[in-house]
């Protein structure tokens, strides 16, 4: 038998309550939890993204039974070749530099609106009018000449860099045709008001055509082709009525 010395000793060596080593479940738990949630995301995602390409493919392949040129390459490919003689897009990019930036109504300016905006179309134009708009064209007579070739050009079609992403796809062409259908439209105003009605149909032929240059890009561009500012009250008529 152990002496009372010996028991003593050892329970003097032996600690009461020995510390315990710190639990770490709620650890385990909490990866557990994290790595099958960001499984179970990724899984649904890779599902998704299996089912909507296999329904695109399903499309794709409806489309190209229905309609063999609906892709952009094939499209292009497919449309009728324009020739550089009959191309109106040519002319219209041709008037834009001759006009080097100026226009008929641009800039505006206080006059050119109390002169012109509200007036009833059966108005003739007065003096100063008519010595305005030859103002005006002072400076375009060359641009409104090579312009009215265009009534004979009802066919046109710009060179377009598609983008990858659609969006960056840049249509500075529209504006400029904006432009010199508006210098066609007030060249018609001037050639009738000068009593020359064969020459104003000619320029709203012309007209016509500048908006058909803009036809052919393959989506709709020209809602609003000859957008005006809004109108400013009439000017009273017995200011701006020629006098007969």
């Amino acid at each position: 038998m152990d002496s009372p010395q010996s028991i003593s000793g050892a329970s003097q060596a032996r600690p009461a309550n020995p510390p315990r080593r710190p639990k770490r479940s709620w650890w385990r738990r909490l990866a557990f939890w994290g790595i099958s949630l960001l499984l179970l995301g990724s899984g649904g995602w890779l599902l998704l993204s299996w089912l909507g390409n296999l329904e695109l493919r399903s499309l794709m392949a409806q489309m190209d039974q229905a309609d063999p040129n609906w892709r952009l390459h094939d499209f292009l490919a497919s449309r009728r070749k324009i020739p550089d003689e009959e191309n109106s897009a040519l002319v219209v990019t041709a008037v834009k530099k001759l006009m080097k930036g100026q226009s008929v109504s641009w800039p505006r300016g206080e006059l050119f609106g109390r002169l012109f905006e509200g007036l009833p179309p059966q108005t003739q134009f007065n003096e100063q009018q008519v010595a305005h708009l030859a103002d005006r064209f002072q400076p375009l007579e060359k641009a409104a000449f090579m312009a009215r070739k265009l009534k004979d050009m009802p066919q046109g079609r710009y060179a377009i860099a598609y983008s990858p992403d659609w969006l960056g796809t840049l249509l500075p062409d529209i504006q400029n045709a904006r432009q010199v259908a508006e210098l066609l439209e007030w060249d018609a105003y001037r050639r009738v008001h000068a009593l020359d009605a064969d020459g104003g149909i000619e320029s709203c032929q012309g007209l016509v055509n500048t908006a058909r240059s803009v036809d052919d890009y393959g989506f709709r561009v020209w809602d609003v082709p000859f957008r005006r500012q809004p109108p400013r009250p009439p000017v009273p008529l017995d200011d701006l009525e020629e006098k007969n």
